[in-house]
């Protein structure tokens, strides 16, 4: 079934306000769960697009090492992260956070993913 997005933005709200207000060790299963999808959903973006960690940095102004750690799903940098690696891939920031990207993906041709990002 593919989510709203609607519904991923008030799934957004809550892991983004358990990880600013709770400690790491506290923080609720299903919010880490949301991260790392998030995280995979990055990578996945990445490489449909042909695209490095290296590109990626270069397009969105996200260091290497921010990269790393949203990819792997060890942190979550907010929203305006979110907001400049979606611009840099050149998708609606939806797709970030459900785990139907793959399927919308099939329904459009992949444009380069090179130079400055399109709004």
């Amino acid at each position: 079934m593919i989510q709203k997005p609607e519904k991923l933005f008030v799934v957004y709200q809550r892991f983004h306000l358990q990880r600013c207000c709770v400690p790491k060790d506290q923080i609720d299963p299903s919010v880490r769960q949301e991260i790392q999808r998030v995280g995979r959903n990055i990578a996945g973006l990445r490489k449909w697009r042909g695209l490095g960690q290296e590109a990626l940095r270069d397009l969105s102004g996200v260091s290497d090492r921010q990269i790393q750690h949203m990819e792997a799903g060890s942190s979550d940098l907010g929203l305006s992260f979110h907001i400049r690696i979606a611009r840099a891939l050149r998708v609606p920031l939806f797709w970030l956070y459900t785990e139907d990207w793959p399927r919308f993906a099939e329904e459009q041709e992949c444009p380069e993913a090179e130079g400055e990002p399109q709004d």
